[in-house]
């Protein structure tokens, strides 16, 4: 099995993307009350939250968690879930480039990034 690479900080991108639930730092980008989330839906708040948002949305979460991974990607231009591996929600991001990357979101809201598919012509 490859190695993951990377983390990005999705509680960072969710609390910038707004959307009610969780409790707020002095930054207004914590999210903490996922226990009730998690026992009654499958996924943690962080998880839903990211699952419930709106195209545009999911693509800035997912282009902000390849950016903090330290991958190259200018845009994503398509995201959608793949596959809940453990309960586990992975994505399959695409980039401007045709680079694909999984980012798989945990319980946390952490995310944890593995190229796909190089990007075009690369």
């Amino acid at each position: 099995m490859r190695t993951l690479i990377g983390t990005g900080a999705l509680v960072l991108s969710l609390g910038a993307c707004g959307g009610g639930g969780g409790a707020e730092g002095a930054n207004g980008t914590t999210l903490t009350n996922n226990v009730a989330a998690t026992a009654q839906s499958g996924g943690s708040d962080a998880q839903n939250r990211v699952k419930s948002l709106p195209d545009a949305q999911r693509n800035g979460v997912m282009i902000r968690a390849i950016r903090d991974a330290n991958l190259a990607c200018q845009q994503v231009t398509e995201s959608s879930l793949s596959q809940a591996s453990s309960k586990v929600p992975v994505y399959l991001a695409t980039c401007e480039d045709g680079a694909v990357y999984a980012v798989a979101i945990a319980d946390d809201g952490s995310a944890t990034v593995q190229p796909v598919t190089p990007a075009r012509g690369g």
